[in-house]
């Protein structure tokens, strides 16, 4: 990491108790957008009770929510010598503007105006001339959950793709339950992720329609009309599918973030799944970022609308992976060793870095830690032939079309652990136009009784007829182990509750033959 210019704090950066009695305020700063619009950002500033400069940590809330301002919620952090600053993201709490769902243009400059702030505080620790990227470049890092760990990405990839050429002020992240790619988590392979569309526009115009980037709004009511984000070939519609692209690392150019990140991503998710965080640390990240980052999956995140009835789903809780690497401590207690790691390199809890070895840490739906050197499909399955039975006229199923069938896979029976992301490929033909269907992985000893594991589904859909085409779908990661006498299906469905009304409308099927299903065994 860059060095710091004082070792002032060592002491209570590695761990000593009780500095922090913070002193807390509140700032606004002004923000200049890409287009030149001015909007005021409001921050509170949590400053802990000690000599500085500070190391400083900046965090941020989930979608419709705001700030923090109770000091007791970062006690962790306070006690540990960082000061930390909770911001008022642009459209929520008392900042100002209209949330554009962190575009670059305008969330990222935000994050960008905040560091310039900390930049200027004589409070704040800088890095050493030597290594810093600019002139009073601060000690610098990010937590926050959801929309609070898209601001994170949002801030660095805007500073090295508009500011920096590459490089960027914070010296480590961790962002949690986030997006990858903003466009495949809400419509993943084209169908429409429509209960949390709704309730995601829901609880942001219920604080007023002003608060969300106009533009939204037709896109909205468009997508849940016809089940289809605009993809600009429909008049008066912005290209939503190139737009949201843009709001998420995988839309950034210059994406080769080298500094060190601890990631969590939900193993139960159902809005960012494992995939999106995997993606993230697999191909935005450097290969050195890499060896000294962290990926821990835990049984949370976006849970609340968890399919449980269509199909029937598991969902349980815990993260098992962060107690086990910090010994008993949770994650909190992890990004605090883990960000002392990257200012100090000496801390006592540095062997969770694990020196990307094993940088994968993921929990199976049975509440065990799987760690790994990859979550890549490694060895496959033959399974033969898929069928995916249409819905029918309706949206129904009171004669039973649409009802989740389950595949066995055979080589499963033995017992076997998987962690990661499974992939189905085969030959495709589907009838019918706008085919579409579910796919996810169940267990159980028989049929009746299989359940989706981890509630991972994974849509797809075929606008029109296909026959005899080459098919290849990445399903939702997942980690499970299997015990003897127990099977593994995969779940097969045309309609799924968390999808409402956008599964398969038409008659037909969607039959695969020749499948085959790579499962990342360990």
């Amino acid at each position: 990491m860059k060095n710091t210019t004082s070792t002032l704090l060592t002491a209570a950066l590695l761990g000593s108790a009780g500095l922090a009695q913070a002193a807390s305020e509140d700032v606004t700063i002004t923000s200049t957008d890409a287009h030149g619009g001015k909007t005021n950002i409001v921050v509170t500033v949590h400053k802990p009770d000690a000599q500085g400069p500070f190391p400083v940590v900046l965090h941020s809330h989930g979608w419709s929510g705001s700030r923090n301002r109770n000091p007791d919620d970062f006690a962790k952090y306070l006690d540990s010598g960082f000061a930390v600053i909770s911001i008022d993201q642009r459209g929520h709490g008392e900042s100002g503007g209209a949330a554009n769902v962190e575009d670059p243009d305008f969330e990222g400059h935000d994050v960008m105006a905040i560091v310039d702030y900390v930049a200027a505080q004589d409070w704040s620790l800088k890095n050493t001339e030597e290594d810093a990227i600019t002139e009073n470049d601060p000690v610098l890092f990010s937590i926050g959950g959801s929309y609070g760990g898209g601001y994170q990405w949002a801030g660095v990839l805007t500073e090295m793709n508009v500011r920096y050429n590459g490089k960027t002020r914070f010296d480590a992240i961790a962002p949690q339950i986030t997006w990858h790619n903003l466009v495949q988590s809400l419509a993943p392979n084209g169908v429409t992720r429509s209960v949390y569309l709704t309730g995601l526009y829901g609880v942001k115009t219920a604080q007023g329609p002003q608060t969300l980037a106009e533009y939204i709004h037709p896109a909205y009511a468009y997508t849940m009309a016809t089940g289809n984000i605009p993809d600009g070939t429909v008049p008066g519609f912005v290209n939503f599918e190139e737009e949201f692209l843009r709001h998420g690392p995988a839309g950034y150019a210059n994406n080769a973030v080298n500094i060190p990140a601890l990631m969590r991503q939900g193993m139960t998710d159902i809005l960012f799944n494992t995939n999106q965080g995997y993606r993230n640390f697999s191909q935005i990240l450097t290969e050195k970022a890499r060896a000294k980052s962290i990926f821990i999956g835990y049984n949370g995140g976006h849970v609340a609308l968890s399919p449980m009835g269509l199909p029937p789903g598991s969902n349980p809780s815990g993260d098992p992976c962060s107690e086990k690497l910090m010994g008993g401590g949770d994650f909190t207690d992890m990004t605090v060793a883990f960000f002392l790691f990257v200012m100090n390199g000496d801390n006592p809890r540095h062997e969770i870095v694990g020196k990307g070895k094993l940088p994968y840490h993921v929990s199976t739906d049975i509440n065990t830690c799987v760690s790994t050197t990859s979550l890549e499909a490694n060895t496959p399955f033959p399974v033969a032939t898929i069928e995916i039975p249409g819905a029918g006229a309706g949206v129904g199923t009171p004669t039973g079309a649409g009802i989740p069938l389950f595949t066995a896979i055979p080589g499963t029976e033995n017992g076997i652990t998987i962690a990661g992301i499974p992939k189905l490929t085969g030959t495709v033909s589907a009838g019918s136009a706008e085919a579409r269907g579910f796919l996810g992985l169940a267990k159980g000893t028989n049929e009746s009784n299989a359940v989706l594991i981890q509630n991972s589904v994974m849509p797809i859909r075929f606008p029109l007829p296909v026959t005899g085409e080459a098919f290849e779908v990445e399903l939702g990661g997942i980690a499970a182990t299997l015990q003897p006498g127990e099977k593994l299906f995969l779940m097969t469905s045309a309609l799924n509750d968390q999808f409402m009304a956008h599964g398969s409308r038409v008659p037909g099927a969607i039959v695969i033959t020749g499948a085959t299903l790579e499962l990342p065994v360990q």
